[in-house]
């Protein structure tokens, strides 16, 4: 064998594997699907997210429960009114197309029961204290869940 031979075996050792490392880095990025949402669920999230604002906006009514320490009647609210908000949250997170949207909605819908449950509880023992405590915690959860459903 000659040198050129050799030489040229070397090269093309060396320049075969850095010609396709050059080659597969260039050929840039692939193109990722984002997901979209189906008119079905934009509907459901829609609906969903409209019944959980009017929720929402009755707070002020158990608010004067509270400060009325009109303690049945706070008890009634939570079962009655803010009923549904559990299945309403529980449709809107499992909806969610983000996985990481959908364990913070899910999380955050979790917090506010907590805060109900708790709510609850302060009712039906008549703490004020606690029952004040937990609704300001219930609203913080409730908007934030409200706050974190995309716009679609």
């Amino acid at each position: 064998m000659t040198l050129w031979s050799r030489c040229r075996r070397a090269v093309a050792l060396v320049l075969i594997p850095l010609l396709s490392t050059v080659l597969v880095a260039c050929a840039g990025p692939t193109a990722a699907t984002v997901p979209t949402y189906s008119e079905s669920q934009i509907l459901q999230i829609e609906k969903s997210q409209a019944n959980l604002q009017a929720a929402r906006d009755r707070f002020p009514e158990l608010d004067q429960l509270i400060n009325a320490e009109d303690w049945t009647f706070v008890q009634n609210f939570i079962r009655g009114p803010l009923g549904d908000v559990r299945r309403e949250t529980a449709t809107v997170s499992r909806t969610l197309l983000d996985p990481a949207l959908k364990a913070e909605t899910t999380e955050t819908a979790q917090d506010l029961f907590n805060h109900l449950i708790a709510l609850d509880d302060a009712a039906k023992d008549g703490d004020s204290r606690r029952a004040r405590q937990q609704f300001q915690e219930a609203i913080v959860d409730f908007d934030a869940f409200l706050n974190a459903i995309p716009t679609l």
